[in-house]
Parts: C-alpha cells; structure tokens; sequence
C-alpha cells in the first residue's frame, strides 16, 4: 500500500470464505422510485409549494435551475452546465413557436453539458421556460454575473453563476484542466444550491404549509417523470396510446438505459395506491379491536 507520503508498506489481512454479499433490495411500496438513487416524487401541491418559496425569495437563478428540473428531468450535474451559447443560439421561429412546443437540447459529451456516465441524449424544453432563459441570458443581471467570471462573457459560460461570477457546478471538462489559480480544496458540485435549499427552501415550506416536508434536487427529476407518467396514463386510458408506446415514450423522455427503471414510474402510483389501501383498512381494524376491547 502507498501511503499519504508516497511510502510503501504492506499490511496483513485476514478474510475468509464465508463472507455473503448481501444484494440491495429495491421496496417498490416505500414511497420512493430508484433511480440513480431513492427519489421522492413530489406531488402537485409540494410543487407548488417549492414554486411559492423560490418565488417569494425572488432568487432567479434558483427558480429557473428548478423550472428546469421539473420541466425537463434533467439531473443537477446537467441543469447546471448549461452554457450561455446554448441559449442564445434559440432563433426568433423557435421562441415564436407555441408556448406549448418543445425545443431539444443535444446534451452529452462534445455538448458542453455533463451527464450521468456521459450518456448522448437529447433535453426537451417547454417553449415557455426557453423564452424565460433567452430573457435571463440578455438581462443585466446574468450580463453582470458573467462579467465577473473567469472566462468572462463568452458562449461557452456557464448559462448560471453565482453573485461572484462562480459557476455552480464544475463540468467534467474543466476539473480535468489544470488551474493553477485554483485554490477550492474540493470541486464544485452544486453544494450552494443544496444549501440553498436546505436553508430557505425548505424552512419556508415547513413554516408555512407542511413541518414535515423535506425533499433533494434529485426528486425534481423523479418529480418531472411522475408527472410525465401521469399524462401518457391519461392516455391508455382514454384509449389513444398503447401502454407498450407510454413505456417507450417515458424511458426516451428520462433517458433511462433499462426499461426496468421505467416501469417503476408506470406502476408508482399503483403501488402507493395499493399501500395506503392496505394501511387504512389495517388501522381500521385494529380500531374496530380496540373498540371490542373497550379500550377507547
């Protein structure tokens, strides 16, 4: 073994043959969907509580990284290396198009923009958030901020930066450069936008709708498929789109690579459904016991 000091050494080990790796078990009625992680869904009113905080804090970068998030899926790592030329490069025709209307963002190595394992594919963004970007890009606010960065205001610029002109989030191509005038102990990924959220988010939601309420940046991503999966659902049921063709449709949408991560969005809402059916009518019965028993 080599040492903190560039030593060598040797140290003995005593193993043996009994040792059983025990496989990791994925609950499917814990409230959670694996992927890439335990995510927590939110639903449509928790959403709307994080919108209401991000809104009453008036921090645009914040509200924008998580429209983002919910409105595309992408993960932290790819929401914040968006570049600057990314959205400047949206022609006129394209934001005229019905706000309704997507346009797609080539994400992946040779992009610009990290990925999970530096998987190719393609972010579809709302026509709506695409002008709320181009706007952002051409304010003052985000002018100033690249003016205080390092590389300055140049297409491949961070698309978000802190107050001080500091990205975010530190692409994969740039904590392989060599800066000499680096002095972080540690590369940056995304630590001010969870504390962000651990110190204004979440103690505003708790303070006004819900004490409990808890979530991380990752559950908007679990957030934008359930709602995705929810509206192709709607779909089946109304007789206009196969089932097979949803599942195909929501794993290109969250680029998942196995269509099994898929199928835990598809049978989430069965799943939780079935749970707290099962525990209210269990509560139900123990209270019919306690009843008998004359213990209320």
């Amino acid at each position: 073994i080599v040492g903190a000091h560039g030593f060598e050494f040797t140290k003995s080990v005593t193993t043996t043959d009994v040792a059983i790796k025990v496989p990791k078990q994925n609950d499917p009625y814990a409230g959670t969907i694996d992927d890439g992680g335990k995510l927590r869904p939110l639903s449509g009113v928790e959403q709307r509580w994080v919108l209401d905080a991000l809104v009453s804090q008036g921090n645009t970068e914040m509200t924008l990284l998580h429209l983002l998030a919910l409105a595309t899926g992408a993960r932290i790592q790819t929401a914040l290396t968006f570049r600057v030329g990314h959205v400047q490069r949206w022609t006129d025709e394209e934001l005229q198009k019905p706000t309704h209307s997507e346009l797609h963002v080539p994400v992946g190595p040779g992009t610009g923009i990290d990925t999970k394992r530096n998987k190719r594919m393609v972010l579809h963004v709302p026509v709506w958030l695409a002008r709320a970007l181009f706007t952002y890009v051409h304010s003052e606010r985000a002018i100033s901020r690249r003016a205080l960065a390092k590389r300055g205001d140049i297409p491949q610029q961070y698309l978000f930066l802190t107050r001080y002109g500091m990205p975010f989030y530190s692409s994969r191509e740039d904590t392989r450069t060599f800066d000499p005038s680096n002095k972080l102990r540690q590369p940056i990924k995304g630590q001010s936008v969870r504390k962000f959220m651990g110190e204004v988010i979440i103690p505003h939601i708790r303070s006004k709708f819900n004490p409990e309420f808890r979530y991380q940046f990752h559950d908007l991503r679990a957030s934008f498929g359930m709602n995705l999966t929810d509206k192709q659902l709607a779909l089946v049921e109304r007789k206009k789109r196969s089932l097979s063709q949803v599942r195909e449709f929501v794993k290109v949408r969250m680029g998942h690579e196995s269509a099994s991560v898929t199928d835990r969005y598809l049978q989430f809402r069965g799943n939780l459904t079935h749970v707290l059916q099962v525990q209210d009518d269990h509560d139900t019965y123990l209270l019919e016991l306690a009843e008998k028993a004359g213990l209320l």
